[in-house]
């Protein structure tokens, strides 16, 4: 089996291909959305898409050489603890490599209320039936939402 060492919530991540170090860009702790709702429309709006790409970073190592197969799990958990969004991706580590970085890439997000958004990383070897859950990241989301008589389209 393979061991976490850690994961991060940030915007993008870079890998240099000369050094195959990653930078790290904008890592996200919190995210403000101000949104403006027309009052005719106020009981209209209960999800908002934010339109925003984001990538959930992990580093696996393992020991041995015995090779590795599985999967990676993310779930966005809203602030009650439900599931809103499933996200799977295979990892593979033959058994030469030590090291794994994992990159999921996740575009735009949903949310129904201000809170703490928690994305939870989850691992399976090939052949389990339940993953293990490795870390939580948590994202707080401040929702501000003004109602307006009339909305005016945005100027270009």
């Amino acid at each position: 089996m393979i061991k976490h060492i850690w994961s991060i919530l940030c915007r993008r991540s870079i890998v240099d291909n000369e050094t195959n170090n990653i930078s790290i860009n904008d890592v996200f702790e919190q995210l403000s959305v101000d949104l403006k709702v027309k009052k005719s429309d106020a009981d209209k709006v209960k999800l908002i898409n934010i339109p925003i790409e984001f990538e959930v970073v992990c580093m696996w190592v393992k020991n041995d050489k015995t090779p590795f197969k599985g999967n990676l799990n993310v779930e966005i958990l809203n602030p009650k603890g439900t599931v809103v969004k499933n996200f799977e991706q295979p990892l593979e580590m033959p058994e030469t490599m030590k090291r794994l970085r994992s990159r999921l890439k996740i575009m735009g997000m949903v949310v129904e209320e201000p809170g703490d958004y928690i994305f939870r990383v989850n691992v399976k070897e090939e052949g389990q039936k339940l993953y293990k859950a490795v870390a939580e990241l948590p994202l707080e989301i401040n929702l501000k939402k003004e109602f307006v008589d009339n909305l005016e389209p945005p100027k270009t």
